[in-house]
């Protein structure tokens, strides 16, 4: 997605604060790492499906309400990191 930017509405009686502009930023990127794990899933499901199975579970298993979304971020890059080392 390169190209791709935020930006904040350019009417001048809405004001959003850095923090939910944070937060708003964090979950574009959250989008982006799951996106990139279901497709490295895809990709390593004919040379790995054992761990693609895996994968796809441990992802379907995330509930963004009630799971630690730093971690989850940082498992997301780790099961990406070991899915490349199958793709096609």
């Amino acid at each position: 997605m390169s190209g791709s930017y935020l930006k904040p509405p350019a009417l001048p009686e809405v004001v959003t604060d850095t923090i939910a502009w944070e937060g708003f930023r964090e979950g574009v990127y959250d989008v982006r790492y799951a996106a990139t794990l279901e497709k490295a899933i895809q990709s390593a499901s004919r040379r790995n499906e054992k761990l693609a199975q895996q994968a796809q579970f441990w992802l379907d298993l995330i509930d963004p309400k009630k799971d630690d979304l730093d971690v989850v971020r940082t498992q997301m890059v780790e099961w990406i990191l070991k899915l490349k080392q199958y793709e096609e």
